[in-house]
């Protein structure tokens, strides 16, 4: 892989249908927002047994 050495954080967050936080992983800028994103599923899963659908979207973006 071809990772850049970028200074900074970036944060996965998890919230309900209302938008409420559920859970956050922050980890450093040069991980990839998938790596994030599996790790955050595959750690909290089990947490919620009755969930039945997860959505998923690319966030706030500036620009």
């Amino acid at each position: 892989m071809g990772e850049k050495k970028v200074n900074g954080r970036k944060r996965q967050c998890w919230v309900d249908a209302n938008g409420f936080l559920v859970r956050v992983l922050v980890h450093p800028a040069d991980s990839s927002d998938t790596e994030g994103a599996e790790w955050l599923l595959a750690e909290h899963h089990h947490s919620f047994p009755r969930m039945r659908e997860i959505r998923v979207d690319e966030g706030y973006k500036k620009g």
